[in-house]
């Protein structure tokens, strides 16, 4: 029972550094959009100094990737266990 534990726990312990090197990685801010005429606009959201900054980012692929996969990412990810 004890080795099962252990290894539950070691298990844990690597998705947790897996999870926060994939957020150190991430872009700032969060992710939003508005569909207009048909067409959706990416925005990356900052709040800095107390205000909000909203950033145009349709020509930013791999922004909106960073800011969609950190958004869709839940902490319980890391949590679950496949046996």
């Amino acid at each position: 029972m004890r080795e099962k534990i252990e290894k539950m726990l070691a298990e844990l312990e690597t998705r947790l550094k897996i999870a926060n090197n994939e957020l150190e990685i991430c872009p700032e801010g969060t992710l939003s959009f508005v569909k207009r005429k048909g067409r959706a606009t990416f925005f990356q959201i900052i709040y800095s100094g107390g205000k909000r900054l909203r950033k145009s980012i349709n020509k930013m692929p791999e922004v909106i990737r960073g800011l969609a996969r950190k958004e869709h990412k839940s902490p319980e990810d890391c949590f679950r266990f496949a046996g």
